[in-house]
């Protein structure tokens, strides 16, 4: 169930479900192909790409889901069906987004592209540069129209054993030309406490990124999408800040906040693809999708490390909607259990999933019978 293959035409990779996305890698590397893929190695092919799906290359090809132009799905009938955009594409659009409440899908067949070695890494920096990084964000997530080779993940983390916050950024240019002028004020930035940007590979940049993010410990995640506004991106910090403060005891803590640009040219790729269900529109303008991670070691903590995550969403979502830049779509992925991202995607393309769902699932298996996930009724 981790198979990859290519078409003789080499336009089309087809992924079973269980792979992840180094199997993806590893196969389409070495044949000069790349998909709009995950970023993880360890991530599997099949959750990130039925919750819409982040890449370093969504500002050229949309999210990942925008780029399956086929699902292999085995309906609670136990009829294996495709589902596309000329046959069943009622439920080819609500697979993009939809996640897994209407079967299971055992194959993914993804638009591909010739790609060679990206400019890719991380550079760390001190919490005194911070004001400097937002700025420099806010003028990327503008930027990133004309420049879509560019992806970025602008982060910070308080780790326990450290003193201080420490801002870890995460580059990517998938075009091979390294210190490209989009990054050009973030390369100015002083003091760096490392910098591993170079000439990589999606395998091993995928690795990497693997290794950044630990498993095994408790873990809450929750998040949150705005406008691009320095002064809003800046109070979401502070808020995170205080926050912290009472946690910082917490064995084990890894208490991580991260904003990555949605331009507009996103949304654009998703409409020309056939749209999908996240809600997004170019209209919208261009949003930052917030992000926070905490982790612990106990049990016993679990209780307020879910407390100080929902007043995080709470605070930051009140000051938002405030200023009239609280954007509705929730990052499926990315949303805690408590979140509802399917009410995010708007009225209409619920009832849209919900009428996908009662046609394809009419006994409901898979709002009833399956556990986990986020349902949609």
């Amino acid at each position: 169930m981790n198979s990859v293959s290519v078409n003789a035409a080499r336009t089309i990779a087809s992924v079973a479900a269980g792979a992840v996305w180094l199997d993806v890698y590893r196969y389409l590397d070495a044949l000069g192909l790349a998909v709009s893929g995950g970023r993880d190695s360890n991530v599997g092919v099949a959750g990130l790409t039925l919750g819409g799906g982040l890449s370093y290359f969504i500002p050229r090809f949309g999210f990942v889901c925008d780029n399956v132009v086929n699902y292999e799905v085995v309906l609670a009938s136990g009829e294996v069906v495709n589902a596309n955009a000329s046959s069943r594409s009622d439920l080819f659009f609500a697979l993009k987004g939809g996640s897994n409440n209407f079967g299971v899908v055992t194959r993914f067949d993804f638009k591909i592209f010739t790609q060679g070695n990206i400019w890719a890494g991380s550079i760390g920096y001190e919490i005194s540069t911070k004001e400097q990084q937002l700025e420099a964000f806010s003028r990327f997530t503008d930027a990133n129209n004309d420049d879509t080779n560019a992806a970025l993940i602008h982060g910070y983390a308080w780790i326990e054993g450290h003193s201080d916050w420490l801002i870890s950024n995460v580059y990517a240019y998938t075009k091979l030309e390294p210190y490209p002028e989009i990054f050009e004020t973030f390369m100015s930035i002083k003091p760096q406490i490392w910098n591993g940007m170079r000439i990589t590979t999606m395998k091993n940049m995928a690795i990497e990124m693997d290794g950044s993010n630990p498993s095994g410990d408790r873990q809450v995640y929750v998040t949150v999408t705005v406008s691009n506004n320095v002064a809003l991106l800046s109070r979401v910090f502070d808020i995170a800040n205080v926050l912290l403060e009472p946690l910082k005891n917490k064995p084990g803590l890894r208490y991580a906040m991260a904003y990555q640009a949605i331009p507009t040219c996103v949304m654009s790729h998703s409409l020309v693809s056939g749209g999908n269900a996240l809600g997004l529109d170019p209209a919208d303008g261009n949003l930052v999708l917030i992000f926070l991670d905490i982790s612990w070691k106990k049990s016993t903590d679990d209780k307020i490390m879910n407390k100080q995550a929902g007043s995080f969403l709470k605070q930051v979502e009140t000051f938002a909607a405030s200023l009239g830049m609280l954007h509705k779509w929730k990052y499926l992925n990315y949303a805690a259990q408590w979140q509802d991202p399917i009410v995010g995607y708007g009225h209409e393309n619920r009832e849209k999933l919900r009428a996908v769902s009662r046609k394809y699932d009419p006994g409901q298996v898979f709002q009833k019978q399956v556990p986990g996930g986020y349902k949609l009724f």
